[in-house]
């Protein structure tokens, strides 16, 4: 069983942290309660393997779990994953409106009739099908079989092996609600450089755990508090990024924000807010549109 031991911040890189929370008597009955509910138990034994905690970045503010399952046991994880409230299999599929509409944005600003677009880490394809809508060629990387939509149409090429996504080069690439699930946040987008052309579009959005629905009171309930999945449940969520963790994180990988006239034109809330969060962090965004440096 591989345990990843992180001591730096995967954002920022910075070396002062401090411990924000880890699991006492009745965090870890919380803890058994989720694995149950969650995934059918299949966590419970990886508390003897590895230390539930989190750490939190005295520099950029983002928050890591302090030992990280492998790829691997994340892997099985998810696939022993359930659903904890109902969900309509055509809502975990289906398009909305509002995705659809960001979609036509950013196919905007790629200033193109027929982009290709990646939609990494596409799970039930919903944000795939959106950019299929409007007009994008969509390539959906998906690696859980789960939930990949393999046995259904889709609008778009489905793939579930990263090796096929080998000499491939995109106009645009999507990362929504991805990089809070992944261990090595950093190490992913250098490694999505390869399928980037000199012009290419990233767009990131994460959650901003300085807007979580948990508030101030984010550690109190955590790691379950019977009900809802939390912010930072094990180990769902093994990043919890602010918007200057993820501004922080985007440049050591090697790349700037998009600025130009086109970007204000088609996000101009958003980069309102990039802007104001500079000086109000808890009004800021942990969204970005960004192209590779130099």
């Amino acid at each position: 069983m591989m345990i990843l031991k992180i001591k730096t911040c995967p954002a920022c890189g910075s070396k002062k942290s401090s411990e924000a929370v880890a699991l006492d008597n009745n965090k870890k009955e919380n803890y058994l309660k989720f694995s149950d509910q969650k995934y059918n138990r299949f966590i419970d034994g990886w508390l003897e393997k590895l230390v539930v905690a989190i750490d939190g970045c005295l520099d950029c503010g983002h928050h890591w779990y302090r030992e990280q399952p492998s790829k691997e046991m994340l892997s099985n994880m998810y696939g022993n994953g359930v659903a904890l409230l109902p969900q309509a299999t055509a809502d975990r599929r289906q398009p909305t409106l509002q995705m659809i509409r960001e979609m036509r944005r950013l196919k905007g600003l790629s200033n193109l009739s027929a982009p290709k677009l990646l939609d990494y880490g596409s799970g039930f394809g919903r944000w795939a099908r959106a950019a299929s809508n409007v007009g994008f060629d969509v390539t959906a990387y998906e690696p859980s079989y789960e939930r990949g939509s393999e046995d259904r149409y889709v609008e778009f090429t489905l793939v579930h092996d990263a090796t096929n996504l080998e000499d491939q080069l995109y106009d645009v690439i999507n990362l929504e609600q991805v990089l809070e699930h992944v261990p090595d946040p950093l190490g992913l987008l250098k490694e999505l450089r390869m399928y980037c052309k000199p012009n290419t579009i990233l767009r990131i959005s994460v959650p901003n755990i300085l807007r979580c629905p948990e508030g101030r009171h984010i550690w109190k309930d955590w790691p379950y508090d019977g009900c809802r999945v939390h912010t930072m449940a094990p180990f769902e969520h093994l990043q919890g990024f602010t918007p200057l963790s993820l501004k922080k994180l985007a440049g050591r990988a090697g790349f700037k924000s998009v600025g130009s006239v086109l970007g204000w034109r088609q996000y101009p809330i958003e980069m309102v807010r990039s802007y104001a969060g500079k000086f109000f962090p808890k009004i800021g965004h942990t969204f970005l549109l960004l192209k590779i440096s130099g």
